[in-house]
């Protein structure tokens, strides 16, 4: 494997250096965009401009412990989102292009910054009077309702030293496939048909509130808070025939209901010759589960029987940092930081079941479940240049954390502490590339929900609770390469390998039964890059073409059979491209764009399962850029027809006996069509 790495790592090189074209010009800030740069593209917001610049693929940020060093590679005028809610996309989203006053493409080694590496964007904000943008869309889909409650409105102003965006976002989608399923025996031999349809829906209303800082003493603060209310729905029904017995019709349901809130902010000022920043962040989640199956008979729809499950989560997470920057010289930056987290999860749910219509009957309350974590964190991280053409970032950390779970009075706890690291060197190989390699120990994030005991009512897969799971360890080594050819586009390449401890994955529990578990080892490796060409230069004005893929492969030993397969869900394969023209003197542009990918099954101790779609998911979009002033698409999907399916096959006992029962669907979804306007104000 190692060589074969090494191998694609040299190829790539080859690829990315070899390539001709205008080179950059380069700046001691890397390399500078500006709003005219992409003026063509009609941008509205700070989101428009960095979905631009070429060769770069916005990551999110993490997501995982507690806040963390920086993770993602977007940076708000060199500062991180001091947010676990809200996403990069979501912050950029909201900043009028009017207020931005450039981006800087740069290596995350040159800014000291702990946590970041390869590529990152900092978006440079200035002020100005109060300014906003909103956004509308409307979708249309075969046999579903129209999404029509799609769209959000910012606004930005500045009074003095304080700057703020306040916003509200309305995000929608309306779902659905429709066809038969085939259940057969492990011979082929057809067992039941199934003609169901499947209808779902989603709404997310949010408010958010953003204000900052910045007074002539070099102090700063940030505020940011948010609500959102989430409401869920979808209704799979149809008729069931089993071979020899009367038909049936049945209906499942399945509906959530949950605000979430999050108040959050920081502040720095300078202190001891070096900078101060003080982070905290809180957030909330209240979710109420109601899922209910309903059988009737199919010739006269009467009432046979029925079962409903309810259940309630609240979540809460409470985090405090602390971060103290200084540099003994110029270019050699250390950073002290410590960090304490606390995590909550109260549980509970009642199973009820009705023999006659609109008589449900409790039948078991299951115990309540709170599973605890407090969790803290040090780290002390060093930046600094060996040599005009290296630079390098080490980390030391480790953490010490306490996780209890509590089920009605019986009470059980663990600690443990993890060490975790990383060393990240980048260097230029020329003016306009540049290559990064980073040897890191992660820890990984613990699904609490993981400690709870769950019924899966329309597929029977039900999951025992597991009190002894631990978070997995990884070591990953990675190497990226990027390269910038000036008015022609820009490149990436990314090569990873980890070695993965305490893998979570499906495990067979004491006292039987199964649910989540850790597996002793596992491996990960792959691939992944991009790139944007400008073809301007081959004669084709205003083109634009951009393509992106990804490969990986992985390898765990089963804890049923004994022998190596993938990781349940890993990634195989996503390609992505997409063909935009500009079209010269008008204010029209169209493109064509494609995606596809698949992932490995899902496995349980007695059955597997994959979702896919059978075809890449193609689209087609028109664009004016001012009517009126605003700029409005239309946009068709799935112009290759791609239909939704699932195959689900089951074991006797598990899956080192043979196949029972396998369940096969083939559903189309149909066409997409999107309308949509934006503007500024």
């Amino acid at each position: 494997m190692a060589l074969r790495l090494a191998g694609l790592t040299a190829a790539a090189a080859l690829t990315v250096l070899s390539a001709h074209g205008q080179t950059a010009e380069p700046t001691t800030e890397g390399t500078i965009y500006t709003p005219a740069d992409f003026a063509r593209f009609s941008p509205r917001t700070a989101l428009d401009l960095v979905r631009e610049v070429p060769g770069f693929q916005i990551e999110g940020t993490s997501g995982g412990r507690g806040l963390g060093q920086a993770s993602g590679n977007v940076l708000l005028n060199g500062q991180r989102i001091s947010s676990k809610s809200r996403s990069t996309s979501d912050a950029l989203g909201r900043i009028p292009v009017d207020r931005v006053e450039r981006l800087e493409l740069v290596e995350a080694s040159t800014l000291g910054i702990p946590g970041l590496s390869g590529q990152v964007v900092n978006v440079i904000t200035q002020g100005g009077a109060i300014s906003g943008v909103w956004e509308y869309e409307a979708r249309f889909r075969e046999r579903l309702e129209p999404r029509l409650n799609d769209g959000s409105v910012s606004v930005s102003g500045e009074t003095g030293d304080i700057s703020w965006t306040v916003g509200l976002e309305a995000d929608a989608n309306r779902f659905g496939h429709k066809g038969p399923e085939y259940v057969t025996d492990g011979d082929g031999t057809l067992l039941e048909v199934r003609n169901e349809d499947l209808e779902g829906q989603h709404d997310l209303l949010e408010g958010t509130l953003e204000l900052n800082w910045t007074p002539p003493s070099g102090h700063e603060a940030n505020l940011n808070a948010s609500y959102a209310y989430y409401n869920f729905n979808n209704r799979l029904q149809g008729t069931r025939a089993r071979i020899g017995e009367d038909p049936i019709f049945r209906t499942f349901r399945n509906a959530e209901d949950e605000w979430n809130a999050e108040l959050g902010g920081d502040y720095a000022l300078p202190i001891f010759g070096g900078r101060l920043k003080l982070i905290g962040v809180h957030r909330h989640e209240d979710s109420r589960y109601r899922r209910r199956v309903t059988l009737r008979e199919a010739d006269d729809m009467s009432f046979r029987e029925g079962i409903r499950l309810d259940e309630d989560y609240v979540e809460n997470e409470a985090i405090a940092r602390a971060e103290f920057d200084w540099a003994w010289r110029e270019g050699r930056d250390w950073q002290v930081a410590a960090e304490s987290a606390y995590n909550r999860l109260d549980a509970g749910g009642v199973f009820f079941e009705a023999a006659v219509p609109g008589m449900e009957v409790p039948v078991d309350q299951f115990t309540p479940t709170l599973v605890e974590e407090n969790r803290y964190e040090v780290s002390l991280t060093h930046s600094r240049p060996l040599s005009e053409k290296l630079d390098i970032q080490v980390s030391l950390s480790g953490e010490y954390s306490e996780i209890s779970s509590e089920v009605g009075t019986d009470t059980q706890s663990e600690s443990f502490v993890r060490p975790k690291g990383y060393v990240s060197a980048t260097y230029a190989l020329t003016d306009t590339a540049d290559i990064t390699l980073r040897l890191e120990r992660e820890v990984g994030q613990l699904n609490f929900f993981d400690f709870v005991a769950s019924q899966d009512i329309n597929n029977g897969n039900d999951n025992a609770a597991n009190r002894n799971i631990v978070p997995d360890q990884t070591w990953r080594i990675e190497a990226e390469i990027d390269r910038n050819y000036g008015d022609l586009g820009a490149a990436e390449f990314r090569l990873f390998h980890e070695e993965i401890e305490d893998l979570v994955d499906r495990v067979p529990l004491p006292g039987g039964g199964q649910g989540p578990g850790n597996l002793e080892s596992a491996t990960r490796s792959g691939a992944n890059g991009n790139v944007t060409l400008h073809l301007d230069q081959f004669g084709l004005a205003g083109v634009k073409l951009e393509l992106e893929g990804a490969w990986e492969t992985s390898s765990v030993e089963d804890p049923v059979t004994g022998r190596n397969r993938p990781i349940s869900e890993n990634r195989v394969n996503f390609v992505f491209g997409e063909l935009r023209w500009d079209i010269p003197s008008t204010d029209f542009a169209v493109l064509i764009a494609a995606e596809h990918g698949r992932r490995q099954r899902f496995f349980r101790l007695d059955e597997t399962f994959r979702y896919t779609q059978t075809k890449p998911f193609a689209w087609a979009e028109l664009e004016h850029k001012d009517i009126f002033g605003t700029t409005g698409f239309v946009r068709i999907g799935n112009l290759l027809d791609s239909t939704d399916k699932e195959e689900r096959a089951i074991y006797s006992p598990d899956r080192s006996g043979p196949v029972v029962e396998n369940y096969v669907f083939d559903r189309d979804f149909g066409y997409i069509l999107t309308v949509g306007l934006s503007g500024s104000f």
